[in-house]
């Protein structure tokens, strides 16, 4: 699912977690697996059959809000910010949008 941030925030997977989306970067929601995690022991939770970590898949539309996102067509073209670019953004908002 292709979506636009309304509101700045943390959105998607990247190698070192999730990624920081600001407002207008279109990018792709994909779904991705977690570990289950025990909340009362903080250990992994093992599935009974295989004995290896019990994993959840977190389906795109889990991932979904209207709070901080829209849809857009699939084939919008997908926009960044980088971490300079929101910078310079900021600067210039405190400028006076110079």
């Amino acid at each position: 699912m292709r979506v636009r941030a309304i509101r700045e925030g943390y959105y998607g997977r990247g190698p070192g977690g999730e990624i920081v989306r600001h407002v207008n970067d279109v990018f792709t929601l994909v779904p991705y697996e977690i570990t289950i995690v025990d909340v009362r022991t903080q250990r992994r939770t093992l599935d009974p059959a295989t004995k290896l970590p019990a994993m959840k898949l977190i389906s795109v539309e889990d991932q979904f809000s209207d709070n901080w996102m829209e849809r857009v067509p699939d084939d919008e073209k997908e926009i960044v910010t980088s971490s300079q670019q929101a910078i310079n953004r900021q600067i210039a908002d405190l400028n006076g949008g110079n």
